[in-house]
């Protein structure tokens, strides 16, 4: 039996291969929770707030 390679990548430098292991998926979690909050939440809560507003106007 072989044994299985590893991708060239990780094989050179273990700190590298903890950097693309574990701090890449770290940081894109990161950046994708913040825009998820400037382009999803935020608007949608002023949506609300903006048609709270104009039926408390109306009444």
């Amino acid at each position: 039996m072989t044994k299985p390679e590893t991708p060239k990548l990780l094989a050179k430098n273990p700190v590298r291969s903890a950097y693309l292991r574990v701090i890449i998926p770290v940081g894109l979690t990161l950046v994708l929770f913040i825009l998820s909050v400037f382009f999803l939440f935020i608007p949608s809560i002023k949506k609300q707030m903006m048609s709270q507003k104009t039926r408390e106007v109306l009444t």
